[in-house]
């Protein structure tokens, strides 16, 4: 903090007013920061914490025990809680990462047989949460799930026509990603002799995705 100070000289032969700078130190400060920061992949976070006093107070970022933290083209692994200390005051802040949909885990190509239930599972991690929709042969036994955040398709009964290809699409505001996997008749070479396309009706979004069978 910076002060002008009026000081009073006696020069001979009169007194004469002069104003002189005087700098006085001044306990640190510290604004609460927000309680949340959202922020983009690859981007950086200005904190809108403020610092006062003089001399300049030292602030310090803290995350998982470590200090110094650098807040510049943030990845997922630096979403969490922070501690800010400036000398005796602290205050904390939770970091969300905006992104778009990871690589789909667990869809892989497998075989089943006549008569069986197949089960194909699709998930992503993503923020805010993905959203699914399947692409596959229309077929009466086929049925979707979602479950905390993992989306289903169900075959009971299965038949050859339920062989071919099954495309998850998973998508956020930020992006999308798909993954295609295939399912086959164990031990034999049967393959799907009509071929379709359709797009979850839970979905109100058209998607221009094209799988052949």
């Amino acid at each position: 903090m910076f002060y002008l100070l009026k000081c009073e000289l006696l020069l001979f032969p009169e007194n004469t007013n002069h104003f002189l700078p005087c700098f006085v130190s001044d306990g640190p400060e510290l604004d609460s920061c927000s309680d949340i920061y959202t922020v983009l992949e690859d981007s950086s976070i200005d904190l809108t914490c403020i610092t006062r006093g003089y001399p300049k107070p030292e602030v310090t970022l803290y995350k998982d025990g470590e200090a110094d933290i650098n807040l510049e083209n943030i990845t997922r692994n630096e979403a969490g809680y922070y501690t800010v200390v400036d000398f005796c005051f602290i205050s904390t802040f939770n970091l969300l990462l905006l992104d778009p949909p990871s690589q789909i885990f667990e869809l892989e190509d497998s075989d089943f047989t006549i008569g069986s239930s197949v089960s194909l599972k699709c998930s992503a991690t993503g923020n805010p949460r993905p959203e699914y929709y399947w692409t596959y042969f229309n077929a009466t036994n086929v049925s979707e799930e979602s479950d905390d955040g993992v989306s289903r398709l169900v075959i009971r009964n299965a038949t050859t026509y339920n062989i071919g290809n099954y495309t998850c699409l998973a998508w956020n505001e930020h992006g999308n990603v798909s993954k295609t996997a295939r399912l086959s008749v164990e031990g034999r070479g049967y393959s799907s002799a009509i071929i379709y396309k359709i797009i979850s009706k839970k979905s109100s979004k058209s998607f221009k995705t094209y799988t052949l069978l």
